[in-house]
């Protein structure tokens, strides 16, 4: 199978590829249009999706330009839109440029013989993506306007397309007319939260890898392009900055609470005495799994079901499960804290997420409110899910390659 001999070849000669590609799930698709494209998986993280049968096609040299170029656009953040470049073609080309140059010339890879590179069009080797993409777009539009021109009956030579653009323009009108799948996922259908955790999950994944490389003795970032080192190097120091937990816990709550209120005569306006007041219909059900080990301490389970009752006063529905190794009861939140939980013996989640797998059609979103003293779940969730960790020195390293958003509460 190619695609494993290419891996191995990426472990031994550039191993921070070969342990990134290690670390994401994969699927094979013959349906597929393309070699190969970043997906999204029902759990929103990211798989690495190929075409065995175009793939085993290409030499092993050529699949494993192939694999660095997918990793490539993941390690380089371009599978999410910038302020600088919309998710469009135009962007996706700019990109390819600049990668297949980085693999062709810097890493000595070679890739499909069908790899888009600049000098084809015209294009200077050795610019950024962002360069590649401001002359694109400048050279399309130069493009339209001249074929607006000559169709309303221009026919001067200011009108004719130059080699560069006849190029430009005959690449464009393949990849729009062909069935050539994109490189970006598709992530429509994601709120600006869920958006922003599963870049947040990509970027864990990155430093991780690097890490491990690391660890093992690998030279990850003596690998690597500049470009790439400086997106590491700004990586490690975002992940040790301080996060604002209850900002983006709020973020999230309000991406899965939906109140529709409607006025009623049968309840009293606080603001304004006489008038009508309104009344909460809670839409969104989301299932809190409070941690009732023996570790969670007192003050452990007041700021967990603080929480509850915040995110319950927003405006949401919420079943507890209370769970220790089992889980020990369940029931629906009612705005009242229990004056006493069942359990308090060892910790495991899995259970809790076992439980959301089979009731996903009744719950949002599941949040883990814990210590952290547990072993990774063998269980993985079919949904993201919050792991609020109440202890301050949780190390969430453990747990950055699952579907979890992890938010430490210190303070």
């Amino acid at each position: 199978m190619k695609i494993s001999k290419a891996t191995k070849k990426l472990i031994n000669e550039f191993p921070f590829f070969g342990f990134m590609m290690l670390s994401l799930s994969r699927k094979y698709d013959d349906k597929f249009s393309s070699y190969a494209a970043v997906g999204l998986q029902p759990d929103h993280s990211i798989q690495l999706i190929f075409n065995e049968k175009m793939v085993n096609e290409l030499s092993i040299e050529e699949t494993t330009g192939l694999i660095a170029h997918e990793l490539l656009h993941i390690v380089n953040n371009h599978l999410f839109q910038s302020e600088r470049r919309p998710l469009n073609l135009e962007a996706n080309v700019a990109e390819d440029y600049f990668i297949n140059c980085v693999i062709r010339d810097e890493y000595q890879l070679e890739l499909p013989k069908d790899g888009m590179f600049p000098e084809k069009e015209g294009f200077p080797l050795g610019k950024s993506s962002d360069w590649y993409y401001k002359e694109i777009v400048k050279a399309r539009q130069s493009i339209r306007s001249k074929r607006a021109s000559q169709e309303s009956g221009g026919s001067n030579s200011s009108n004719e397309l130059s080699d560069q653009e006849g190029k430009i323009e005959d690449l464009f009108n393949n990849l729009e007319n062909s069935a050539m799948q994109h490189n970006r996922l598709d992530m429509s259908q994601l709120s600006d939260i869920e958006k922003d955790l599963v870049e947040s999950q990509v970027k864990d994944n990155i430093i991780n890898v690097a890490q491990e490389v690391e660890k093992s003795g690998g030279n990850s970032r003596g690998n690597l392009p500049g470009s790439v080192k400086d997106l590491l190097g700004n990586l490690f120091k975002l992940r040790i900055a301080n996060v604002d937990w209850k900002k983006l816990y709020k973020r999230f709550m309000a991406s899965h609470i939906d109140i529709h209120r409607k006025m009623t005569r049968k309840k009293e306006s606080k603001r304004f005495s006489h008038n009508p007041g309104t009344r909460k219909t809670r839409k969104h059900k989301i299932l809190y799994a409070v941690d009732t080990s023996g570790s969670m301490g007192k003050d452990d389970l007041t700021e967990a079901f603080t929480e509850v009752h915040h995110v319950w006063k927003a405006g949401a529905l919420i079943d507890v499960v209370e769970c220790d190794t089992e889980i020990n009861q369940i029931y629906p939140y009612d705005g009242v804290t229990p004056k006493f939980v069942l359990g308090r013996g060892g910790t495991a989640i899995g259970p809790a997420i076992d439980y959301f797998n089979k009731h996903i059609k009744e719950y949002s979103c599941l949040v883990i409110v814990t210590d952290g003293y547990h072993e990774r779940p063998k269980i993985k969730s079919v949904k993201p899910i919050i792991h609020l960790v109440t202890r301050t020195d949780f190390d969430k390293k453990d747990f950055s390659d699952l579907p979890y958003t992890t938010i430490i509460m210190d303070n």
